[in-house]
């Protein structure tokens, strides 16, 4: 997003992720590289806010919540920050 994005513009995310519960989080690492194959690539143990930060963003708003759908896939992250 770096590369596409104009200096100071607004990169708006939505994505699932790492769970916050610590048992949840845990199968979600040992299943997800058996997911990522059937999958395509989707990761399901990533915390997104940390990636965006550290892809050079400045992360200005960001809400974590339960979507509906298996447990294992629906925590999400959705906001946005500032390149």
């Amino acid at each position: 997003m770096r590369r596409v994005l104009k200096p100071g513009g607004t990169y708006l995310f939505i994505e699932h992720g790492h769970a916050p519960g610590e048992s949840l989080a845990r199968w979600q690492d040992r299943l997800n590289p058996v997911w990522r194959r059937l999958a395509g690539g989707c990761n399901m143990n990533r915390s997104i806010d940390t990636l965006v930060a550290q892809g050079g963003f400045e992360v200005r708003r960001l809400e974590r919540f339960q979507h509906t759908g298996p447990a294992l896939l629906s925590h999400m992250y959705r906001g946005f920050a500032i390149g």
